[in-house]
């Protein structure tokens, strides 16, 4: 969403092409054995192309937002610096 907003941005500055490009690989740390949570995330990419913008054209509205206070539902407890990753604390974790 916020790489969406940004070519809408640059559309209306420039007139376009934009690209934008999105891609994830949480298909790499889900627990195979935990059922809830290993259906639910996967790896994927999406593509979109916005054509040069001509008057009037383009997006209408664009709204995003982001909130933490829901962050401790679901989270991978290893892989930073401060708590390096071992085959225990690599996977997701989902409460709930």
């Amino acid at each position: 969403m916020f790489a969406l907003a940004t070519a809408e941005a640059f559309l209306a500055r420039t007139g376009g092409p934009a690209l934008v490009v999105g891609a994830d690989t949480y298909s790499r740390i889900p627990n195979a054995r935990d059922r809830r949570t290993v259906v639910l995330f996967g790896a994927g990419a999406r593509a979109l192309v916005g054509p040069p913008r001509r008057d009037g054209t383009g997006l209408r509205n664009l709204a995003s937002q982001t909130s933490g206070k829901l962050a401790d539902l679901i989270s991978v407890p290893a892989g930073c610096s401060r708590l390096p990753v071992t085959r225990r604390l690599y996977h997701f974790t989902m409460g709930g």
